[in-house]
């Protein structure tokens, strides 16, 4: 038992890193599309 919920946990903890670093990938993408577009001059990457 001990052992599924650590395999569990792991590929709970693999997705969450891929999720998020999808994430930090799609907003860098839109700060620089609304940069270009003017919207916002806000975030330095």
């Amino acid at each position: 038992m001990q052992r599924r919920i650590t395999k569990i946990a792991k590929k709970f903890d693999d997705d969450t890193q891929r999720i998020r670093g999808q994430l930090i990938l799609d907003l860098k993408a839109l700060a620089e599309i609304a940069y270009e577009q003017g919207f916002c001059k806000l975030i330095e990457w």
